[in-house]
Order: structure tokens, then sequence, then C-alpha cells
């Protein structure tokens, strides 16, 4: 029910959003604050272990969204200005996080560890209503460009900072230089490597598919494999 729920919502903003120019993120907010009213278990979950599993579905679609409107092309320009806005500058806000914590306010009973989970958090961005505002007026195409691509990479950012740094203080353990350059390394070479082999084999089977559910379900196939296969080795 929730899942007709939401994709009934989705349409619904979409066509507001083309008949009365009214931004498909309000319009979002305010059908699910109907329906929440009407149906109050709407998205209610009732454990850990299912909560996990929907956040996993609609991650997958989250990242396809933004990695299949992205241009190859667009992204080679801007990627070092992408980078830096996604990498860095997620770095830098959670050390001013830290340094702020302990000069302004001493007093906060929070862990390192906590304080990464949370700026984590807090700097994965999605620009859903800044490139819905976007296509409302005529501006410079980097600028969408830089808003979809730091929204990419900046989930990846954000995830990597929270599990294997937030969550791993959390538990007691300690950062050093090594197990830094360990865990980046697994990561992004390892996930780097995984999204490629897959990839280039869903290119393979995509170029020898002719129908558009075919299509429709490699696309879907690829993003899914990839993401689980990822998972499952822990990186």
């Amino acid at each position: 029910i929730d899942l007709v729920l939401i994709l009934g919502i989705i349409f619904l903003s979409i066509k507001i959003d083309k008949m009365f120019g009214i931004v498909s993120t309000l319009s979002l907010i305010f059908f699910s604050l109907v329906v929440n009213y009407f149906y109050p278990h709407f998205l209610s979950f009732t454990t850990t272990e299912f909560f996990s599993e929907e956040m996993i579905v609609f991650i997958v679609i989250l990242v396809l969204g933004d990695a299949f409107i992205l241009k190859l092309k667009a992204l080679k320009e801007n990627f070092f200005s992408i980078f830096i806005l996604s990498s860095v500058f997620v770095v830098l806000a959670i050390m001013l996080g830290a340094t702020a914590k302990e000069l302004i306010f001493p007093e906060l009973n929070i862990s390192n560890g906590a304080l990464i989970a949370l700026f984590a958090m807090v700097t994965a961005t999605d620009p859903v209503s800044v490139i819905a505002v976007f296509k409302q007026y005529k501006l410079p195409h980097k600028l969408e460009t830089l808003a979809e691509g730091e929204s990419l990479f900046n989930d990846a950012m954000a995830l990597t900072m929270f599990s294997a740094f937030g969550l791993f203080l959390m538990k007691g353990q300690e950062i050093s230089i090594a197990y830094t350059t360990l865990v980046t390394g697994e990561i992004f070479i390892g996930s780097t490597i995984v999204g490629l082999i897959v990839g280039m084999i869903g290119l393979v089977l995509l170029k020898n598919t002719k129908d558009l559910m075919g299509e429709f379900i490699l696309i879907l196939l690829i993003a899914y494999s990839s993401f689980l296969i990822a998972e499952h080795i822990h990186i």
C-alpha cells in the first residue's frame, strides 16, 4: 500500500508541476501530509530490519536517478569542482563542527563518532528542490551539472564518513592513518572496480537488447546488482 501511495504522490506532483508550474517538491510535501493525515500508518516502519530493507530500495533508485541524468562529458568538464564540493567540503564541515563543539559548546555530551555521524547525515544534500527551481528559469547548464554531480558524489562521501568513521568511533575503536588509508582504498577503489565490472557487463547486454522493457529491467538490474555486490563484500 505504501509503495502504491508513494508512486501516486510522485505522479500527482509531476502532473501539477507540468500543469501549473508549482515546484514538485512543494506538492510532494503537501500530498505526503494529506496521505499521512487520512492514513496514519503511512511509512510507519515496525522494525529496524524492515526500515533498512526499504532504505536500500529507495537509495539505489535515488542514486540511479542522479547518475542517469548526469552526462559523462559534463562530469569530465566539471569533475574537479564537483570533487571539491562533494568531498573536501564534507570533511571541512565535519572538522568545523568538531571545532565548534569544543570551543563554543563544550558542555554538549556528544562523542566524536556521534558528531561525525550527525554531520555526515546533515551534509548529504539532495538538490531535488534546487533542480526543480532550475527548470523554471534559464540558468547556466553548469549550475545544474554542479548541483546534480555534487548530490551524486556527496551521497557516497557522506555514507562513507557515517559508516566507516562515525559508527567505527562510536563502537569504541580508534582511527589511525593506516585505518583511514585502508578503508578509503577499499571503499573507493573497490567500489569503482565493482561498478566498472557490472557496468561493462550491463553495457554488453544493453547493446544486444532491442526492446524498451528489456532495457528498463536491465538498467534496474545493473544498479541493484552493483549496489548489492558492493554491500555484500562491505565496500
